[in-house]
């Protein structure tokens, strides 16, 4: 689910959730001295579905808060958005060239 939210994220700026959740991580779920430096408390309440997705994938505690990843699962993480990266990439070009023909 991670990686189809990363997908989300890069292929449509405008889908709201996979933007915060793809912020969410990077504000507070890096290990410590990286990113957000993990546990802590958030400035403003989740909203319920997204903290339901949050949950869901493994970056919200049952209490709310931010999950410290260690580095192992962090770098998987990042590998994942990586890689989902790379995907969007290809499906953008392949659109693109599918729009191309079309004109043509």
């Amino acid at each position: 689910q991670w990686r189809a939210i990363c997908v989300r994220s890069f292929m449509n700026g405008s889908d709201a959730q996979a933007q915060a959740v793809m912020s969410f991580f990077e504000e507070h779920c890096g290990p410590e001295g990286i990113g957000g430096g993990g546990a802590g408390a958030l400035p403003q309440p989740l909203d319920g579905s997204l903290a339901v997705l949050l949950q869901t994938i493994g970056l919200l505690d049952a209490a709310g808060g931010p999950v410290h990843l260690d580095s192992d699962r962090y770098v998987a993480l990042i590998t994942a958005r990586n890689a989902a990266r790379s995907e969007s990439h290809v499906l953008l070009l392949a659109a693109r060239r599918a729009r191309l023909v079309e004109l043509l």
